[in-house]
C-alpha cells in the first residue's frame, strides 16, 4: 500500500536519479536490475533493523502513542520544511547526510562501473525520503 500510494513521489523524486544511473551502458535492462537490488538491499537492512529495535523493545505496549506520535513528528517536520520552519538539529543533521550521499554519489557515478552502480541504488536506498519513514515507521510500531 506505501509503494502504491508513494508512486508518484517516487516516479518524480527518484526516476531521474536511477535513469541517470542505470542508462550509462548499452545494457540499461542489466543496470536497472543492479540498481534496484542495491536499493533494495538496503530497505531490507533499514526495516529488518528497526523491526529489531521494536522487537527488543517492548513498544507494543506504547504502539498507539508512538504511531500518534511519530505521525506528528512527520507532519511537523513536512509542514516545517515548506514554511521553512524546522528543527535546528534536525536540519542540519539532514544537510550533512545529504552532502555525504551528494559526494559518494559523485564519486560512484565517476567509476562507471557495474560494482558501482549497485552501490548507488544502496546509496538511494538511504536518501530522506517519506514514504521510507512511514514505512520504517510501521515496521518500528509492528
Amino acid at each position: 500500500m506505501i509503494g502504491l500510494a508513494g508512486s508518484f513521489h517516487c516516479l518524480g523524486m527518484c526516476s531521474p536519479l536511477a535513469m541517470a544511473v542505470t542508462s550509462m551502458r548499452p545494457s540499461a535492462l542489466l543496470n536497472r536490475l543492479l540498481y534496484n537490488t542495491g536499493r533494495i538491499m538496503t530497505y531490507a537492512v533499514l526495516g529488518a533493523f528497526v523491526a529489531g529495535v521494536g522487537y527488543l523493545l517492548p513498544l507494543y505496549k506504547y504502539q498507539n502513542i508512538i504511531s500518534i506520535a511519530l505521525g506528528i513528528t512527520m507532519l511537523v517536520i513536512g509542514f516545517g520544511g515548506l514554511k521553512k520552519v524546522g528543527f535546528a538539529g534536525m536540519t542540519l543533521l539532514m544537510q550533512r547526510l545529504s552532502a555525504f550521499l551528494k559526494g559518494l554519489f559523485a564519486r560512484q557515478l565517476a567509476t562507471k562501473k557495474r560494482g558501482a552502480i549497485v552501490v548507488l541504488g544502496a546509496l538511494n536506498g538511504l536518501l530522506p525520503c517519506g514514504p521510507t519513514l512511514i514505512a520504517l515507521t510501521w515496521c518500528l510500531t509492528l
